[in-house]
């Protein structure tokens, strides 16, 4: 069989878990499924690529595809939305539901006909408009706007730029556009109900961007010398293994040493090419795993204050408590009563107790051996101190 798109080595699938465990994927279905996934996981994206494509992927014939892609809607996983190509030709645009959960809590439902219908997800405004001789359906999605327009003579489907305003034309009794809508200038002038996960959007973009940004300067001197795509490509990246924002310096400080111990003749050029490598971020992401998986191992819960990222044999960093103590229940018991002081009292105490600690330091150890009644008036004195603050040892 040959195959109509070759993939690139550095091409990738990520299958995870629960697409076996939950949704009991196999074969061509599940290898289908990650692809379309990965392409929409973000909430926002979609797979348009054709099924030649897919069918490279699985090494199987597009018959296998079309099969597979439809037992994958017959089971509401996955989401098709036809589109119109700018050759003229149909297309179709998929996306996995799970993606859209939050958004559009169930998939696209199917009609009467058996075909899907479009749904608005949650983050658009859905809009229905009757005219004389039918209805018009207005469904914007984040990158474009399906509307389907009932005319006299039959239906008609468009494709719009979200980058066209929304509602700024209207479609009279005859299917022909009118003049703008006098009331757009308040439209526009106050957010919608879409535009404002938008923004929200846009602003967290900044901030990657900001923050991948400034480690490059400090990685290369306090110069960004990249190109404009640069930037955006690593976050893309970044968003795409669901790296947090506070894991992106530790992977740029990866990459550039990943790249320092090849010794390049230009390790700008050569960081430039790992940074935007899936297959050095996948390192990354399994290095970090391992290392939080051994600092898990030497975990501990504080059985004082019940901070679970204690260490043994450590004090712990909330309470301060003596971990090697871990098992004196004495000691704990006492602990706790400490711990659960006011705050103003526990400065107090600890202020004294110290105090007496000192006190009893300065004095010499073969001076309290020899002397038996020092060490019962330091023992009185402590005790003291324990119940004016009412703790019981």
């Amino acid at each position: 069989m040959t195959k109509e798109i070759s993939i690139k080595d550095e091409n990738y699938i990520q299958i995870s878990g629960w697409m076996l465990n939950e949704l009991d994927l196999k074969g061509n279905e599940l290898l289908i499924y990650a692809l379309i996934h990965g392409f929409s996981q973000d909430g926002r994206s979609d797979y348009h690529g054709g099924l030649g494509y897919i069918a490279a992927w699985t090494n199987s014939t597009k018959q296998g595809v079309i099969k597979a892609l439809k037992s994958l809607l017959e089971k509401r996983l996955i989401v098709k939305t036809p589109v119109r190509l700018p050759d003229g030709t149909q297309g179709a645009r998929y996306w996995t539901a799970k993606s859209r959960r939050g958004k559009t809590q169930n998939p696209i439902p199917l009609n009467n006909s058996g075909k899907q219908s479009l749904m608005p997800d949650r983050s658009t405004e859905f809009t229905t408009i009757q005219t004389e001789s039918g209805k018009q359906s207005l469904m914007p999605d984040r990158s474009t706007e399906f509307t389907t327009i009932q005319t006299e003579s039959g239906k008609q489907s468009l494709t719009d730029k979200l980058s066209s305003p929304p509602n700024s034309t209207e479609f009279n009794g005859g299917g022909q556009l009118s003049l703008p809508n006098k009331n757009l200038e308040i439209l526009n002038s106050n957010p919608t109900a879409s535009e404002i996960p938008q923004k929200k959007q846009a602003e967290a973009e900044t901030g990657t961007n900001e923050i991948i940004s400034g480690e490059l300067k400090a990685l290369f001197g306090g110069h960004l010398v990249f190109d404009t795509e640069f930037v955006p490509e690593i976050a893309r990246l970044a968003n795409q293994f669901e790296l947090n924002e506070s894991d992106i310096p530790g992977y740029l400080r990866f990459a550039f040493g990943r790249t320092s111990e090849k010794k390049p003749k230009s390790v700008t050029n050569l960081f430039y090419r790992l940074a935007k490598s899936a297959a050095v971020m996948q390192d990354f992401v399994l290095e970090k795993k391992k290392s939080e998986a051994e600092s898990k191992k030497d975990s501990v819960t504080c059985p004082v204050c019940g901070n679970e990222n204690a260490r043994r044999f450590q004090p712990c960093p909330v309470c301060h408590f003596d971990m090697s103590k871990s098992t004196d229940e004495g000691e704990i018991r006492l602990s706790r009563q400490i711990f659960r002081l006011p705050e103003n009292e526990k400065q107090r105490f600890l202020a004294e107790y110290n105090d007496e600690i000192k006190r009893q330091l300065s004095v010499g150890f073969l001076e309290k051996m020899r002397n038996p009644q020092i060490q019962e008036d330091f023992r009185k004195r402590i005790a003291e101190i324990y119940r004016k603050y009412g703790i019981t040892a």
